[in-house]
């Protein structure tokens, strides 16, 4: 028999020290003291009987403690970051002092906190550069279906390996990868990337065939369907 305790209040160490010692018997002092005091008031019980509830006792607390809070952000941070720590632990900072603001005088009558904020806190300036490569697809009208689709589908099915689909251009390879991605999207998770750009991966201030573009934006499409976390440029 285990009893659990849920609430939505972070659970301070000191609470989780209060009740270990309660179930060994164990010295205690200072505010871990004062916690085992609490809960055995609370409870109304003492002595073995106060040991054996303390042994059986567990809180749960919906945020987590504040210090595995903290080490869990910090964490959070070097994984979407991808990168060196001293640029997640700037990050860190930035959102830290957000939050101290925010809660402090300095954010009175505006401690709301935003998403814009919170982007700038993460260096990041625009949401698009989450997405870097936006698609530069022309609209060509209504698609009459090439007679090599259901192949393709069917190969896409069985294959063991990357498909490779290549012609000469201009006979619409792109036309024809498009409507075989809305085809196979509702039995595969799909992501249509257009590294050709309408020509635009050519131009430096585009890039999108770089590494340090398309992943990041092949990641975070995938984690803005909830299925990984972001890469932060």
């Amino acid at each position: 028999l285990e009893f659990q305790l849920v609430t939505n209040q972070p659970i301070s160490e000191s609470l989780i020290k209060a009740i270990d010692a309660l179930a060994a018997s164990s010295p205690r002092k200072g505010e871990v003291e004062q916690q085992a005091k609490q809960v055995q008031t609370a409870s109304g019980l003492t002595d073995k009987v106060l040991a054996a509830f303390a042994g059986k006792l567990k809180f749960i607390g919906r945020t987590g403690n504040l210090p595995a809070a903290k080490t869990e952000l910090a964490s959070l941070l070097v994984d979407w970051s991808a990168t060196s720590d001293p640029i997640a632990a700037a990050r860190l900072g930035q959102l830290r002092n957000l939050v101290r603001e925010k809660a402090g005088y300095a954010g009175t009558d505006r401690n709301l906190i935003t998403r814009t904020d919170v982007l700038a806190a993460l260096q990041i300036g625009d949401p698009r550069d989450l997405l870097p490569c936006e698609s530069a697809l022309a609209d060509v009208g209504k698609v009459l279906e090439r007679q090599q689709l259901p192949e393709a589908i069917d190969r896409i099915a069985a294959a063991r390996s990357p498909l490779l689909i290549h012609a000469a251009g201009g006979v619409g390879k792109t036309v024809f990868m498009d409507t075989l991605a809305t085809k196979v999207a509702n039995a595969h998770e799909v992501i249509f990337f257009d590294c050709f750009g309408g020509g635009a991966y050519r131009s430096p201030e585009d890039a999108r065939h770089l590494p340090k573009r398309g992943l990041i934006h092949i990641a975070n499409t995938l984690a803005f369907r909830g299925l990984c976390d972001p890469m932060l440029p």
